[in-house]
């Protein structure tokens, strides 16, 4: 009969093998994901002013729907070319602000369309002899009002002449109200709140519970961990799968829009609204009076501001698949949001471009499609052919509302205080320089929402 002490022995082998058979396993899945060059991040990290933010000098390929792009965070914690940041002399720089349509995981960096309007508007000689700089301050899921803390912590460092906010209505204004959170992430997200008509913030975030494990010093080893762990990098990746397909079934029960049918995520009903629910009708002017005060903060700064109207997919799709959408919502148009956004930003003087009409016309002739990749074509974020069209219109949109050379920014090389050119009105194209195959050259007015 065996004893105490032989059962402990044998159990204690069994074990120790069980235990060395997981340990070589793990180590032969290591090294096989690493042959395979298998990288998965998820490039983000806790953040006490704006709720999350990129980790410095993360680099990852990163995957969706089967389409793959390596990504680098430089060592500032932006995706975006390693510049320093003080401004260098004799530079004009422009600090583009917004969400995932900024930051643009889903194409090359060179691909960008900050890259591109960069390398054109360098090429015009837009802002004579000073070298142009279009810095890229994207991050993914960001709302209006992270983009404004973000404006207020950590743009004036790099001395910006100019600051473009890159608006998506289909899902900024959900980010920009607790009621409407739809993707759960009220927990880690600052929000404003309108008091007497005064924005009023609200950072409970960092005292929720979640939020706070997530900043201790085992969740910051767990993160540092996962950075060099293939292994661990693939289990979050399969878990980020499962969440996305969870989330997409709580948006479906939630909107009368089947996401497997319009393939956009964040894309709701209400945004095309001219009367929508109370909800809705308060975001819209917590999110109009954030817009107001990026200008003042701008100003602040002795910048410039305009806004780029980042456009939905279905608003540019073909027009046999806007037309149902248009029929599904009973409206006439799917240029609300935009129209509404213009008439803001001709009431607070602030220039506006929106890209969507270009791009609709475009699809219209030529049957593109600027959204999406293979699996998903038409839908998502924009792709390389449409990054290229918006850097295009945008390039020459700054060219001409603000490339009027040496008076349009302060002198890096003297002390005098700078000369501004007059902002002027709203515009929804400007694109005297487009190539041909993009279509002919094309100035539109703005058109004001009654």
């Amino acid at each position: 009969m065996p004893t105490t002490c032989g059962v402990l022995k044998t159990l204690f082998k069994k074990c120790l093998l069980i235990g060395g058979g997981i340990f070589i396993g793990l180590i032969c899945s290591e090294v096989g994901l690493r042959l395979c060059g298998f990288r998965y991040a998820t490039f983000l990290q806790p953040d006490r002013v704006s709720g999350w933010s990129h980790r410095p000098d993360d680099v990852a390929v990163y995957s969706f729907l089967g389409h793959d792009t390596l990504v680098k965070i430089n060592s500032h914690g932006w995706r975006d070319y390693e510049r320093p940041v003080k401004k260098p002399p004799s530079t004009f720089r422009i600090a583009v602000i917004g969400d995932s349509f900024v930051a643009a995981w889903q194409v090359g960096l060179q691909e960008t369309f900050c890259a591109l309007a960069e390398r054109q508007l360098n090429q015009q000689a837009a802002f004579g002899a000073r070298k142009v700089e279009v810095l890229n301050f994207g991050v993914n899921g960001y709302g209006t009002a992270q983009e404004l803390l973000a404006l207020q912590s950590y743009i004036p460092a790099y001395e910006p002449d100019l600051v473009i906010l890159a608006f998506f209505a289909a899902n900024d204004l959900i980010d920009n109200s607790k009621e409407l959170d739809f993707d759960g992430r009220a927990w880690m997200r600052p929000y404003f709140e309108l008091r007497s008509d005064l924005l009023v913030l609200d950072s409970s975030f960092r005292d929720s519970p979640k939020f706070r494990s997530r900043s201790n010093l085992f969740f910051r080893s767990w993160y540092a961990l996962r950075h060099h762990s293939r292994f661990i990098q693939l289990v979050s990746k399969m878990r980020n799968r499962v969440f996305l397909k969870l989330g997409r079934r709580i948006r479906q029960a939630r909107e009368d829009v089947p996401v497997k049918s319009w393939q956009e995520r964040g894309l709701y009903d209400q945004v095309y609204l001219r009367t929508p629910s109370t909800e809705w009708q308060e975001t819209w002017l917590i999110t109009e009076k954030i817009i107001g005060q990026m200008k003042k903060e701008v100003s602040n700064m002795d910048a410039q501001f305009g806004i780029l109207q980042v456009n939905a997919a279905i608003q540019v799709h073909h027009d046999d698949v806007r037309q149902q959408f248009i029929k599904h919502l009973g409206v006439t148009d799917l240029a609300y949001p935009n129209r509404r956004i213009s008439a803001l930003a001709t009431k607070l003087h602030i220039p506006d471009l929106d890209v969507a009409p270009k791009l609709r016309r475009l699809a219209d002739n030529s049957h593109e499609l600027y959204h999406g990749f293979s699996s998903n074509k038409g839908w998502g974020h924009w792709n390389v052919k449409g990054h290229r069209v918006v850097g295009n219109l945008l390039a020459n949109w700054i060219h001409a509302r603000f490339g009027s050379g040496e008076q349009l920014t302060r002198d890096n090389d003297k002390t005098s205080p700078p000369t501004r050119s007059k902002l002027g009105n709203s515009t929804q194209d400007v694109d005297k320089t487009v190539p041909e195959s993009l279509g002919p050259p094309e100035r539109k007015s703005v058109v004001l929402c009654p």
